[in-house]
């Protein structure tokens, strides 16, 4: 298990240019090399995980807990609030297109399904929360330079004349 991160180089805005070594309970060090650390597996953690690693980055991906995708996956939010789908674009359109086809694929173009899933305009974007989830974990695990650490929290930084050099989780 890990129990911290120490981060030799970091730019704190956008976690990026970081390497940290990896400290087991034994105490053993492993050191780890990423581009980008991202603490949080909620839609927006995920969604900048997955751009950084798509654009080419090495990315880490903490998860505090067990599942990743927030509300949208387990359960909460069902339904996306999009006034202009014109203006969706980037990870998300890419998550509810990829919901889309599971809809059309599974039950039909022309299926009651994949007509309730269109909000003004954008199909995928009312979905089954198991079947957001299936998208973010296959996404995330389909995804070259991602890794995704679960069942991890927080309990400590560490800050050197004003700037992060370690968390510890």
């Amino acid at each position: 298990m890990i129990t911290s991160l120490i981060i030799k180089r970091l730019w704190v805005a956008a976690f990026t240019g970081s390497m940290f070594g990896l400290t087991s309970m034994d105490g053993a060090n492993r050191e780890k090399e990423t581009d980008v650390l991202v603490y949080g597996s909620s839609p927006a953690g995920l969604a900048a995980a997955i751009a950084a690693a798509e654009e080419g980055a090495a990315v880490m991906l903490i998860a505090e807990g067990r599942y990743v995708g927030g509300m949208m996956a387990q359960g909460g939010l069902t339904s996306s609030d999009i006034g202009d789908g014109s203006t969706v674009g980037g990870v998300a359109r890419e998550f509810f297109h990829r919901l889309d086809q599971h809809y059309t694929q599974t039950h039909g173009e022309k299926s009651p399904q994949v007509a309730i899933s269109v909000v003004n305009g954008v199909r995928g974007a009312r979905f089954e929360p198991h079947q957001a989830e299936r998208v973010f974990e296959n996404w995330l695990t389909a995804t070259p330079g991602l890794t995704v650490r679960r069942e991890l929290e927080l309990r400590s930084v560490e800050k050197r004349d004003g700037e992060l050099v370690a968390i510890r989780l």
